[in-house]
């Protein structure tokens, strides 16, 4: 019993030790309660967010970006908002995880008579949007023309990445007969090397007809 109670105890530190170590030491620190500093530097990270936005045909709508830094970033780097905007966008875009697209994305899967679709957008704004954010509907298509749809449930992120997905709402948008526009909204937060960050940011994926099916348009 002692030999078991010894053994039970030894797993316990062994689990333990690895939750303290694995942990991110940035994670825990405390952070500013200069709302000044905060909100200059959210105002800087915000305006090279929305640069980068435009050059992403998949983001309808983004921001405003919100940063919390932490008191030790600020110690270590000083009180001006553009230095710590700078060297924030810098640990933001050095950011290294590999993510891949999975293959069954471009796939329709056929139910009752319906094709079921997953639309997935990646956005590369910053390191920390890495994860395929989707969204699955149901639709149908008929004469070349899409006639009925329906969204499934809420959209979710997939993926390996920092950031986390939250959603809000999906709709549908449908400029032409031939076209059909998936968007969803949600937030994205993280936290990383001296503080966090978090977002609303709107996406939309465009599907065309396909002969009897829907095939999304990688923008």
């Amino acid at each position: 019993m002692n030999k078991l109670q010894s053994t039970i105890g030894s797993t316990i530190i062994i689990i333990a030790s690895f939750a303290i170590f694995s942990t991110p030491a940035y994670a825990e620190q405390n952070y500013t309660s200069n709302e000044s500093i905060n909100n200059a530097v959210s105002s800087i990270v915000s305006k090279e967010f929305n640069n980068r936005a435009q050059h992403d045909p998949s983001i309808a709508e983004i921001g405003p970006v919100t940063v919390e830094l932490t008191q030790t970033f600020i110690q270590e780097n000083g009180t001006d908002p553009s230095q710590l905007a700078d060297i924030f966008l810098h640990n933001l875009d050095n950011i290294t995880i590999n993510n891949t697209m999975d293959e069954k994305f471009n796939s329709p899967l056929i139910l009752r008579g319906t094709q079921t679709y997953s639309a997935c957008v990646s956005i590369f704004l910053m390191q920390i949007d890495i994860k395929w954010i989707c969204q699955d509907f149901r639709a149908s298509v008929l004469n070349g023309a899409v006639t009925n749809k329906l969204m499934l449930g809420t959209s979710y992120d997939k993926g390996i990445g920092i950031g986390a997905w939250s959603h809000n709402r999906n709709w549908f948008e449908q400029p032409t007969s031939k076209e059909l526009d998936a968007n969803y909204k949600g937030n994205v937060s993280a936290v990383i090397k001296g503080g966090s960050i978090s977002y609303p940011l709107t996406v939309m994926a465009i599907f065309d007809v396909n002969a009897s099916n829907l095939k999304q348009h990688f923008q």
